[in-house]
């Protein structure tokens, strides 16, 4: 009963029952192992969006990487190709802010 409880405080719409829980892996076939182009194409399928509760601004998850990323084209944006000055110590804190 605590784990059907603690189930219950999960936040989704549709909740599992703690014995589907407890048997989920029975069906799971072991003798078989995904290649790695498989497992990148199932997690790129897999909408990148989390759960949240309803509000007026939904929000969409950007992962540690993409950041990353759109931060190196800021700091190249205004080192090369940006017609706006930018203090230098703005442009430091961002390359500090990559590292």
């Amino acid at each position: 009963m605590e784990i059907q409880e603690l189930i219950y405080q999960l936040p989704f719409d549709d909740h599992m029952d703690v014995t589907e829980f407890l048997h989920i892996d029975d069906n799971l076939k072991g003798d078989e192992s995904l290649t790695d182009e498989e497992i990148i194409s199932i997690v790129k399928s897999k909408p990148t969006k989390v759960a949240e509760p309803e509000t007026e601004e939904s929000f969409e998850v950007i992962f540690t990487k993409e950041a990353l990323d759109h931060l190196d084209n800021l700091v190249l944006f205004f080192e090369y190709l940006s017609d706006t000055s930018i203090n230098p110590e703005l442009l430091n804190v961002l390359k500090k802010l990559r590292c």
